[in-house]
């Protein structure tokens, strides 16, 4: 075919032609001016921002929930852990009611001839903390009528743990018993746990303050049973088991010797 009417015939066989929708402006296909651009740049920073804070909120969010779960599993824990038993040591050996005790060579110096209350405590313990409240009721209620002793256990120096007694402000004499060895005398192994003695020196109750670990059951305020019976001239009152075995924290036997 002659090159000439080859060239004719192009137009005819191929379209060159440019399809331009028909919604889009002519004017848009020219170059962005720096209005344009600018509106562009502004909208992607306002998404940009927009994006930046949901993922702060989801952070921030997130780190809450994990900081209220670890919270409540840590409460559920100690919770869990302080509502058993605590383990009774080897060999301990519990004076039973009505045995007369040495309590001038126990604490160490003579007492009055009067009822005795010594309220035995670990500054440190969660439990001895949470009572503290039933205890100060206590001593209002019965500190005229009674002579009290607090035997403060720990794993600190003597002068510590009387100091950290002292601040919280009750009116008892204080004894550091950092090894637990005159506890034990007593027949306690955990705090905290109330000791009731006769004038005369007999044990009349030893056990837990209330089946509630917050002193929050008045029903099963078991030392202030005891304290009110002995006042009113009556035999040891009978107690449940959760009034005797002992719940709370282990004293430190480190330093027992």
């Amino acid at each position: 075919m002659p090159v000439q009417q080859c060239l004719k015939e192009i137009p005819q066989r191929f379209d060159f032609s440019i399809s331009i929708p028909r919604h889009t402006r002519l004017d848009s296909l020219h170059r962005s001016t720096p209005e344009s651009m600018a509106l562009r740049v502004g909208a992607c920073r306002t998404r940009s921002t927009r994006v930046t804070r949901r993922l702060r909120i989801a952070l921030a969010t997130t780190a809450s929930i994990l900081c209220l779960a670890t919270a409540a599993t840590a409460f559920w824990y100690q919770d869990w852990q302080y509502s058993l038993p605590t383990p009774r040591p080897d060999g301990l050996e519990q004076p039973a009611v009505g045995t007369r005790l040495d309590l001038a060579a126990i604490l160490g110096h003579p007492l009055a001839a009067r009822p005795l209350w010594i309220h035995v405590v670990n500054t440190a313990c969660p439990c001895s903390r949470f009572n503290i409240d039933h205890v100060r009721s206590l001593i209002r209620q019965f500190g005229n009528r009674f002579t009290v002793v607090t035997l403060v256990q720990g794993d600190d120096d003597p002068q510590t743990l009387v100091t950290s007694f002292k601040d919280l402000g009750l009116a008892t004499k204080v004894i550091a018993d950092p090894g637990g060895r005159l506890a034990a005398r007593l027949g306690v192994y955990s705090t905290p746990q109330a000791v009731v003695t006769t004038a005369e020196g007999r044990l009349y109750f030893r056990g837990n303050y209330n089946s509630s670990r917050y002193c929050a059951d008045r029903r099963t305020e078991f030392a202030r049973i005891a304290m009110q019976a002995m006042l009113d001239g009556a035999p040891p009152p009978a107690m449940p088991p959760e009034a005797l075995v002992a719940y709370g924290c282990p004293l430190p036997r480190r330093r027992q010797s």
